[in-house]
């Protein structure tokens, strides 16, 4: 059944879906070179706009329901964190023994990573990180909302 009956097709979720978390990805990937090119003076608060963005990007790409769109906001904007310091862990790996970045992703693994990453979302920004991603659910739900009605 379309959407026009009370029903979302399983596609449009699952496509969705999948488009919500390459936003994500790609917000981080932004994030991180912005962090690599400007060092400290990216405020850690920046992945509020992350999470903005996250929310729209959920608005764009999911039909309109209300159930799912909080959440795969919610998860994409703590994807673009994450994925934020994958990227900056091996590039640090990358500076210290003077090697490209995709060779540091290779040579690192992804354990490696996966630890240095946890270890860099600790904190303060783990904080910002969960604050974002309750953001990134209400505006998600919000818009997602007007969407059913309207």
């Amino acid at each position: 059944m379309s959407a026009e009956h009370g029903r979302v097709p399983w596609i449009g979720l699952i496509v969705g879906a999948l488009a919500v978390q390459l936003a994500g990805l790609a917000l981080g990937a932004v994030w991180a070179l912005l962090v690599l090119r400007f060092g400290s003076a990216v405020p850690p608060w920046l992945v509020l706009a992350v999470a903005a963005l996250t929310a729209l990007s959920t608005r764009m790409s999911l039909p309109p329901t209300r159930g799912a769109a909080p959440l795969l906001a919610a998860l994409a904007t703590l994807l673009a964190a994450l994925y934020e310091q994958f990227l900056l862990a091996a590039a640090r790996i990358a500076a210290m023994f003077g090697i490209g970045l995709l060779e540091s992703l290779r040579a690192s693994g992804f354990g490696m990573l996966w630890l240095l990453a946890r270890i860099g979302l600790g904190g303060e920004r783990l904080g910002w990180a969960l604050a974002a991603a309750a953001l990134a659910a209400l505006l998600a739900w919000r818009w997602s909302g007007k969407a059913a009605r309207g």
